[in-house]
């Protein structure tokens, strides 16, 4: 007869690992409390990166094979942060922008260098060598490039939104300046009869694209329009959540725009190519 063998001692991995129990996700509004904000206490600007929204090109390095993200091809809007891509996006403007961004030529490394004020001398000094309308090339080979921007609320599900870049530069230009003439051109009556222009961020809109074309090639440009139809249906309640947000946003703008461009910019530098 066989001997018996003895009964191991050994307790089984199942009687010593904890099983790990399903995630129990909020049913209802949360209410934090005094944890509200812990963890994020002293944060600075310098530690956030503002998205940019861009125009992918046929030549974006996005829309390339490999590149991994869903759903890039010429013609879509494409958030730089999330990555991810939108056939349209509603946005609320806050605030506009105008700079010549100095860039290191994309055969040479690409990159941004700095972010000068129209104004400036460097500016003045560039255009007085190749004219106001050319291509600005400073004497350190660097490229100046005029640039609109408008620092945005994008509207995300459950009325959600995120703060945004956009930037017109080169072949954007003009759509930028289609926009702000839509903007510009609104006039509403208030209480005692007069009429006044809304500010930037009194109105939602839709931004899209469409495909322009010259001797050159074809490309894609943001096409804006009032949400909802017009400017009446587009218009925010002066004492709405996204009203007093967009209005907040665009008195920090006002203060940070030009470094938020100089610290996140580097990922814009594709967003006029062809």
């Amino acid at each position: 007869m066989a001997p018996r063998k003895k009964k191991s001692t050994k307790k089984s991995k199942s009687t010593v690992v904890a099983k790990r129990k399903k995630a129990q996700l909020p049913t209802g509004p949360t209410d934090y409390g005094d944890d509200a904000d812990a963890g994020f206490e002293n944060m600075g600007r310098e530690e956030f990166a503002i998205p940019f929204l861009r125009v992918l090109q046929k030549m974006s390095k996005e829309c390339e094979r490999g590149s991994g993200i869903e759903g890039a091809e010429d013609g879509v809007i494409y958030n730089t942060v999330t990555q991810k891509c939108y056939g349209e996006v509603a946005v609320v403007p806050c605030h506009r922008s105008h700079t010549f961004i100095e860039w290191i030529p994309r055969e040479a490394g690409g990159g941004l260098v700095d972010v000068h004020d129209p104004g400036s001398d460097v500016v003045r000094a560039a255009k007085e060598e190749h004219g106001a309308f050319g291509k600005l090339v400073l004497d350190n080979g660097h490229e100046l490039q005029e640039t609109y921007s408008i620092f945005a609320l994008q509207l995300l599900d459950s009325d959600a939104y995120e703060q945004v870049i956009i930037n017109f530069a080169s072949t954007q230009i003009k759509a930028y300046k289609q926009w702000m003439t839509r903007a510009s051109g609104v006039l509403v009556k208030q209480s005692d009869g007069r009429n006044v222009r809304p500010p930037l961020f009194a109105h939602k809109y839709r931004l899209s694209t469409i495909e322009q074309r010259n001797d050159k090639g074809v490309w894609s440009v943001f096409q804006s329009e009032f949400a909802n139809g017009g400017a009446d249906e587009a218009r925010l309640a002066t004492d709405s959540e996204l009203y007093l947000a967009a209005r907040s946003f665009r008195l920090a703008a006002k203060e940070f725009a030009a470094d938020s461009l100089k610290r996140t910019g580097q990922d814009d530098q594709e967003s006029d190519e062809m």
